[in-house]
């Protein structure tokens, strides 16, 4: 794969991680609204884990050893969430009780952290896609 194929890639799956913890990082009712009430929780947890996954295994990854430890943190966390959490009844009041269960505070916690971390990567990213425009 050439370099600049690598890095489109790695800075779409990190553009899609990036959204992934955007939601995460919302509180219950925010993310529900996100995720126009529609399996919420299996959603955010599968949509954390696999992007999270694409870009620890794109092979132009930009991030330190660190950042990389902090993202993995989080998705073995995320990997831990019970199933009795995310397969729920697929209607509003649903989703919002799985949304507040206890299990989500600390990778809420955890998902701000991480954007914040990853702040001068998700610039980084944003200008490889986006050339110079900023606040896309």
């Amino acid at each position: 794969m050439s370099d600049t194929l690598d890095e489109d890639a790695y800075a779409n799956s990190y553009h899609y991680f990036q959204r992934s913890l955007a939601i995460l990082s919302q509180d219950a009712e925010e993310q529900c609204l996100a995720m126009g009430n529609f399996n919420v929780a299996w959603e955010i947890k599968d949509d954390v884990i696999s992007n999270g996954y694409a870009v620890l295994s794109t092979m132009s990854t930009q991030l330190s050893d660190q950042q990389q430890k902090q993202v993995k943190q989080l998705l073995e966390n995320a990997s831990a969430i019970p199933d009795y959490v995310v397969n729920v009844p697929n209607t509003k009041e649903g989703h919002l009780k799985a949304m507040t269960d206890p299990h989500w505070t600390p990778l809420r916690a955890q998902a701000k952290q991480l954007i914040a971390v990853l702040s001068a990567e998700t610039d980084r990213v944003r200008a490889v896609l986006y050339g110079d425009q900023s606040g896309c």
